[in-house]
């Protein structure tokens, strides 16, 4: 490698390899997301409805309310199994056990998604995972 342009070549070809490799190596993001839509039987939506993510491994919940489509979205949240629980004023309370959160670099489709259906009075309602 006496020859300067040999060495630029080398170094060029080092730096090509290094951009090239640099996309793969990105960070990529270990948690997952809860997402999902609270409707009446009617499919309206539930505005401001509670709704607590609680991770069964770890005990530690959490509490939003649903926005003004009914939606809920709970993001960077541990993979694992989770209970979310849909409370609202007039329904009835809404468990669901055993939503699998994965992270989300294993796709959409990998994130635990619902759509809880809220009955008026003591009846159960019956959530869709999508």
């Amino acid at each position: 490698m006496n020859n300067p342009r040999n060495f630029m070549v080398s170094f060029l070809v080092f730096l090509a390899l290094i951009a090239l490799t640099a996309g793969s190596l990105g960070a990529q993001e270990y948690r997952a997301r809860v997402s999902g839509l609270a409707t009446d039987s009617t499919q309206a939506a539930v505005v401001n409805a509670k709704v607590t993510l609680r991770n069964v491994n770890t005990g530690i919940e959490t509490v939003k309310e649903t926005d003004a489509t009914g939606r809920y979205l709970y993001e960077f949240v541990l993979p694992g199994t989770y209970t979310v629980t849909v409370e609202a004023s007039g329904f009835s309370k809404f468990v669901q056990e055993n939503v699998g959160a994965q992270p989300l670099h294993a796709g959409p489709a990998e994130s635990g998604r619902g759509q809880p259906v809220l009955g008026r009075g003591p009846s159960q309602p019956v959530l869709h995972v999508v």
